[in-house]
């Protein structure tokens, strides 16, 4: 199919349009006469299959050409897509894989003060995907019925994240 259609389109302006033909010969028995009369335009008469492809012959190399051109172009622009596509992919898995590994670090500092203690800090530590995560935080008490807390964690990727809550009970 491919074949059949990179050989039967060819584009040449006649009368300041652009109009189709078929320049390859074992595809003409399917075409109706009719099919050529862009040519008779040009010859002013009658047009036969044979008329039609002398009329197109010589500018079939050029537009082989031109076609084979603008593949090689297409080609090469889904190539560089396709690369920008797969970097992106992998800045954001690597932002993922950083985000996952601070927040099991996250998870690893307690916020919870025993009754009667004021101040709690904490460090915790994450992994996932071949990426570690390292967090420091604190817990302080403001009532006895509420405390903040806060932390920041780092990953190996060297993104940092920041946390911050307010707890209270009743």
């Amino acid at each position: 199919m491919k074949k059949l259609i990179m050989t039967s389109i060819l584009a040449i302006g006649v009368t300041g349009a652009a109009n189709a033909a078929v320049t390859s010969p074992e595809l003409w028995p399917h075409l109706a006469e009719n099919d050529f009369g862009f040519v008779e335009t040009l010859t002013g008469g009658s047009v036969t299959r044979a008329d039609a492809f002398a009329a197109v012959a010589p500018y079939v190399g050029e537009i082989n050409a031109g076609l084979a051109a603008y593949t090689g172009q297409i080609n090469s622009e889904f190539a560089g897509i396709s690369a920008q596509i797969t970097e992106l992919s992998d800045e954001i898995d690597d932002k993922i894989n950083s985000g996952v590994a601070t927040a099991n670090a996250f998870s690893g500092l307690d916020n919870h003060l025993d009754t009667g203690k004021k101040f709690g800090f904490g460090v915790g530590g994450g992994y996932y995907q071949s990426t570690g995560g390292f967090a420091f935080g604190g817990v302080v008490r403001t009532s006895d019925d509420s405390a903040l807390n806060a932390g920041v964690a780092v990953s190996t990727a060297g993104d940092f994240a920041a946390k911050a809550g307010w707890n209270m009970q009743f």
